[in-house]
């Protein structure tokens, strides 16, 4: 929903997200603003299609802010990024309505990632990408006929893997001295000897930036 004040346009967007927003002390334009709303209304009308979202939306919108808010911290706001394992947008398309830098996001299930175009095009981020493929310990295997991703400077993957082999895998998607996202509890103990540049915690989340040289 949009009202008119004056010659700009304000995003009014649910007041638990504008809570939320301020609780990060994420600011946002009116552009970034009115992608979150767009995003909102994708995941309503196709959440019982596809089976995209859980019950608690609010929560994985959230904690994807959160990866947008620590990214910020470090630092990497316009690099690009990979989210591994996209699902149904959890941080992918969050990263995409609020970073700068252009992402890939990767997907494996063939209507989610259409899902995951449709939404970046409603986004404007014709930009970013959707590969569907998956990485284990040999590296990235592809869909028949599907590319695969490129390095970027940053990367992240939530509830895919246990964070300490997410650290590991990471290596094969990021760059030398790029960006690690790792997610973990509140509270959580750190998983790794690399270099931590940022960590934001919010409510139960907790999301460390790593910096970790590449061979």
């Amino acid at each position: 929903m949009q009202r008119g004040l004056g010659h700009c346009v304000v995003v009014s967007l649910p007041s638990w997200l504008d809570a939320g927003l301020d609780d990060l002390e994420l600011n946002l334009t009116a552009v970034q603003r009115d992608r979150l709303a767009r995003l909102l209304e994708l995941w309503a009308r196709y959440r019982g299609v596809l089976n995209l979202v859980g019950a608690a939306v609010e929560d994985q919108v959230l904690e994807g802010l959160l990866t947008c808010r620590a990214l910020r911290d470090a630092g990497a706001e316009d690099v690009d990024w990979t989210d591994v394992g996209s699902g149904g947008g959890f941080p992918g398309l969050l990263l995409a309505a609020v970073l700068r830098g252009r992402g890939q996001l990767v997907e494996p299930r063939a209507r989610r990632a259409a899902f995951l175009w449709t939404a970046l095009a409603g986004i404007g981020r014709a930009d970013c990408r959707v590969f569907r493929a998956r990485l284990g310990e040999g590296g990235w295997s592809g869909a028949s006929g599907e590319s695969v991703p490129v390095r970027t400077a940053a990367v992240t993957a939530r509830a895919v893997f246990d964070p300490a082999r997410w650290v590991r895998l990471a290596a094969q998607c990021v760059g030398s001295g790029g960006y690690v996202v790792v997610h973990l509890p509140a509270g959580a103990s750190a998983v790794s000897e690399c270099e931590t540049i940022a960590a934001r915690t919010y409510s139960r989340w907790r999301v460390d930036v790593l910096r970790c040289e590449v061979e």
